[in-house]
C-alpha cells in the first residue's frame, strides 16, 4: 500500500517521465548555462575584493598607520628632549640640544609622507596641515626657551623660559587641540578605517554564500544531466559531465581555502596595525613594520589565481555544455522519449 505523501512524489515523477528527453536536456543545458555564469561571477567577485587587500596593505594602509604612528612618538621623544635641555640651570643651557632636533626633523618627515598616504579623507589632510603649522610654532617656542635670552638674571631667565616651555607644552599636549591629541584623534580615526577595510564584512559573506550556492546547485544539475543520459540515452557515462562536476568540486573547495587563508593573514594585519595606537617607541613601529609586510606578503596572491579561477569558471561553463549539446545532437535519434 502506498502512502499518501508519497502520492505527489508519483505524480512529479509522472510528469517527468512525460517530458520529451530532448526538452528534459535542453532545460538542463539552459539552467547549467545561467548557473555557471552566476557561480563564476559571484566567485571572481568575492575573491577578487578578499585578495587585492594584501596589495594596499603594503602600499597604503600600513604606511598610513606606521607614520602617524611613528610622528607622534618622535614629537614625544623630542618633548622630553627639550624638557631636559631646559631644565638645567639657566648658565648651562646652551641650546635645545641634537637630538630634539633629530626628532622634530623625524616627526616633520613622518607627517609629509602621512599626508600623502592617510586614510581619513579631507578630515585627515587638515588634521595633519594644522599639526605641520603648529610644528613650527613648537619649535620656536623651544628654541627661544633654550637659548634666545642673555645678560638677565638667573631667575628672570628661569621665568622667561618657563613661560616658553609652557606655551611649547600647551601646544604640543593642550586638550583636543594640541598636536599629540590631533595625532591621537587621527590614527584612532585611521585605525577605524584599517579595521573596516580588512574585516571579513557581511556583504563579503553573502557573496561567498552565493558563490558556494550556485555551485552546489550546478553540481545537482550535473547530477540531474547525468541520471538523464543514464536512464535515457543508455549513457553510463559521460566525459563532459564528469569534468564539470570536478571543476565544481575545485571551485567550492579552492578559493574558499585560499580564502580563509588569506582573511587569517589580514586578521593579524589589523590586530598589528591596531596596536601602534599604544606604541611608545620607534622599535614598536618598526617590528610591526616587519610582521605586516610579512604577514602581507604571505597571503596568496590575487593576479595568477584570479584568471586560473577564471579559467577553471569558462571550462565550467563550456565542457559540460559541450557535452550535453553533443549529446542532443547525437543520441537524440536513439533516446526514448
Amino acid at each position: 500500500m502506498v502512502s499518501p505523501g508519497a502520492r505527489p512524489w508519483r505524480g512529479v515523477r509522472a510528469r517527468l517521465r512525460a517530458v520529451s528527453t530532448r526538452a528534459l536536456l535542453r532545460r538542463h543545458l539552459a539552467a547549467l548555462v545561467v548557473l555557471a555564469v552566476l557561480a563564476g561571477t559571484a566567485l571572481l567577485v568575492s575573491y577578487d575584493v578578499v585578495h587585492r587587500s594584501p596589495e594596499r596593505v603594503r602600499t597604503g594602509i600600513a604606511p598610513a598607520a606606521q607614520q602617524v604612528a611613528a610622528a607622534r612618538i618622535a614629537l614625544e621623544t623630542a618633548h622630553r628632549h627639550a624638557e631636559a635641555a631646559v631644565g638645567r640651570p639657566a648658565s648651562r643651557v646652551t641650546g635645545v640640544g641634537e637630538g630634539f632636533r633629530t626628532q622634530l626633523s623625524a616627526a616633520d618627515q613622518n607627517l609629509s609622507r602621512a599626508a600623502d598616504k592617510q586614510l581619513a579623507g579631507p578630515y585627515g589632510r587638515g588634521e595633519l596641515d594644522t599639526v605641520d603649522g603648529l610644528l613650527t610654532v613648537y619649535a620656536d617656542a623651544v628654541n627661544q626657551a633654550a637659548g634666545m635670552y642673555g645678560g638677565e638674571p638667573e631667575d628672570e631667565l628661569r621665568t622667561m623660559r618657563e613661560l616658553r616651555m609652557t606655551e611649547a607644552g600647551s601646544l604640543m599636549h593642550r586638550r583636543v587641540t594640541g598636536m599629540l591629541p590631533r595625532l591621537a584623534a587621527l590614527q584612532e580615526r585611521q585605525l577605524e578605517e584599517v579595521r573596516e577595510e580588512l574585516e571579513f564584512s557581511t556583504a563579503q559573506r553573502v557573496g561567498w554564500a552565493l558563490a558556494e550556492a550556485f555551485l552546489v546547485l550546478t553540481a545537482l544539475v550535473l547530477l540531474s544531466a547525468s541520471r538523464v543520459l543514464r536512464r535515457r540515452c543508455g549513457r553510463m557515462f559521460d566525459g563532459w559531465l564528469l569534468c564539470g562536476l570536478l571543476l565544481t568540486l575545485v571551485l567550492a573547495v579552492v578559493p574558499v581555502r585560499w580564502t580563509g587563508t588569506t582573511q587569517d593573514r589580514l586578521d593579524t594585519v589589523s590586530a598589528r596595525l591596531t596596536s601602534l595606537e599604544h606604541a611608545a617607541a620607534q622599535q614598536h613601529i618598526t617590528r610591526t613594520a616587519t610582521e605586516v609586510r610579512r604577514a602581507a606578503d604571505s597571503a596568496h596572491g590575487r593576479a595568477g589565481p584570479l584568471l586560473g579561477f577564471g579559467a577553471c569558471g569558462l571550462a565550467l561553463l563550456v565542457l559540460p555544455s559541450a557535452g550535453l549539446l553533443h549529446r542532443l545532437r547525437a543520441d537524440y535519434g536513439r533516446a526514448r522519449p
